[in-house]
């Protein structure tokens, strides 16, 4: 019908309607919210779609026609199925598709009537209100026992439908505002209350997807303190409860996505991050637990600058836990440098970071003595963790974004290269890049992340730990050879170092480039001898 819908008559499109409203109509769309998915209860449903989608207009601007009326309680139906979407339920996913195109179309309409607002569009936007209920339930996971013995196929269209919704959320917000917001929110502290666990994930979820339309306005701040001053972070955590691992994951999400809350309202800082400490060390959500910390040390940094002692001592029990992951100490090093960043005054600022330095130390000179130990493989991940976290260091320590400098008269007013009080801490972290280097070789990811490290510091616009002298690199460089591996990358990190001082008369530097110059001049040697041998 959609493809030919110029070959029906109006008379046949209402005979059509007849049929679908009808008590026959009726008798199969029972049969399908029943859960039994017969073919001619499905083949029902097509053809509820198809004569949807070439009505839609009409359906949107007729709501108070009895035929519409019905037919849109029968649309709304096609998503209050029993079963999973995906799994069993093969008619909610075009049945999404039709309110996608519903919903683009009161959106193209507000915006071309946005003055004179349609009168039919208030009824319109009651129909996507209970769509939007019929999707959250209908994106509730099932137990975690369940969805084990799913198929990959079920599980990858589940994780779809999912994704669909979450785009009908984010259009919504254009139409229906904050409301639906506070209504999912009042729908979550109810799940909290219930501790109905799933429910509350499919809430949680849905006031994610919400997060990307609504940016950083503090339209809603007032509903998400309420949220966030409740038991959600408390219960969370708690070990006693039988909290499913999707419903913690999807937490930890909520503070990613409303970090710029989190910024404002600095007062919920504490629960939030205590949660975010616990939940580092379980397998299922320390990845997106570490992503957290770090994106909520990096946003609010400077009121979390009297706490720093605590995340040193909550690191150091971190890195003591047998079962935390590299990825982990990476991200959470990393969250703490950059409250270190922070920190006003340069004594302070420096004894802190020596610590944070000496848990690098660890890594290496477990590295080297794995490696003599001849237990290799635990060697190249101590290694690799102690070189990515000083990359994470480094990357944190770099001056926030949101700080405006001239950069060309910043670097020539001043000797970047004179690290003063940071000469120590620049030292080992050197020793750190020699004592990896001489135990593992320059492998591939040797090579690549040593150069991560060192480009961390070119940015800078004031003496630092990671604002090398230009030797420094200039001695990495040329201690690669023709087959080192990464030696592309390693030329681009020469490269990278003179680039930002192409305005700039540093001697050191340009003596660097002149060594670099007689350096690719012996590669290039080195490469024609070669082929003509």
């Amino acid at each position: 019908m959609g493809t030919f819908s110029a070959y029906f008559t109006s008379e046949d499109l209402d005979a059509f309607a007849s049929f679908l409203i009808g008590e026959q109509g009726q008798k199969l769309l029972s049969t399908l919210v029943q859960g039994d998915f017969e073919p001619a209860a499905v083949a029902f449903a097509r053809l509820l779609l198809a004569y949807a989608d070439v009505n839609l207009q009409d359906l949107a601007r007729q709501p108070n026609s009895p035929t519409t009326q019905t037919m849109m309680r029968e649309l709304i139906q096609l998503l209050a199925c029993e079963g999973w979407a995906g799994a069993d339920d093969d008619i909610c996913t075009p049945a999404l598709e039709f309110w996608q195109s519903y919903l683009e179309f009161l959106i193209d309409t507000h915006y071309a009537d946005e003055d004179q607002p349609e009168p039919w569009m208030a009824s319109a936007q009651q129909y996507v209100v209970q769509v939007l209920e019929k999707c959250w339930a209908k994106i509730r996971m099932p137990s975690e026992e369940d969805f084990a013995d799913w198929t990959t196929d079920a599980k990858g269209d589940f994780k779809a439908f999912r994704a669909d919704v979450e785009d009908l959320l984010q259009a919504s917000y254009t139409l229906l505002g904050t409301a639906i917001f506070d209504r999912l929110a009042n729908l979550a502290l109810e799940a909290l209350n219930d501790q109905a666990w799933l429910h509350l994930e499919a809430t949680l979820f849905c006031l994610n997807a919400l997060s990307e339309a609504i940016s950083d306005e503090d339209v809603v701040d007032g509903t998400l303190s309420t949220l966030f001053g409740s038991s959600l972070f408390t219960n969370m955590m708690d070990p006693n409860l039988p909290i499913p691992a999707k419903t913690q994951q999807t937490a930890v999400s909520t503070i990613i996505r409303f970090m710029a809350f989190f910024e404002r309202h600095v007062r919920f800082l504490p629960s939030m991050l205590t949660f975010l400490f616990v939940s580092v060390r379980s397998p299922v959500l320390a990845g997106k637990a570490g992503k957290a910390i770090l994106s909520a040390c990096d946003s609010c940094r400077k009121s979390l600058v009297p706490e720093v002692g605590a995340f040193l001592s909550q690191y150091d029990a971190l890195v003591q836990w047998a079962g935390v992951e590299a990825g982990t100490k990476e991200k959470v090093i990393g969250a703490i440098a950059a409250i270190v960043q922070a920190i006003p005054h340069p004594e302070q600022k420096i004894e802190a970071f020596s610590k944070l330095i000496a848990f690098v130390e660890q890594d290496v000179n477990a590295c080297q003595t794995s490696v003599r130990g001849n237990w290799l493989e635990e060697g190249q991940e101590l290694g690799l963790c102690a070189l990515r976290c000083l990359v994470s260091m480094g990357k944190s320590l770099q001056e926030p974004a949101d700080v405006v400098f001239d950069l060309e008269t910043d670097l020539k007013s001043r000797d970047i290269y004179d690290p003063g009080l940071w000469a120590d801490c620049q030292t080992r972290i050197v020793r750190c890049l020699e004592g990896v280097s001489s135990a593992l070789g320059k492998s591939s990811d040797v090579v690549e992340v040593t150069c991560q490290v060192l480009r961390t510091g070119y940015k800078e616009t004031a003496p630092g730990p990671f604002v090398f002298p230009p030797e420094i690199t200039e001695n990495f460089v040329i201690s690669c050879k023709i087959d080192t591996p990464r030696l592309d990358y390693v030329l681009e990190t020469a490269g990278a170092l003179l680039t930002r001082h192409t305005r700039t008369q540093v001697t050191a530097v340009s003596e660097a480039a002149t060594r670099f110059f007689l350096y690719l001049s012996q590669l290039a040697a080195t490469m024609n001898c070669e082929r003509s041998q």
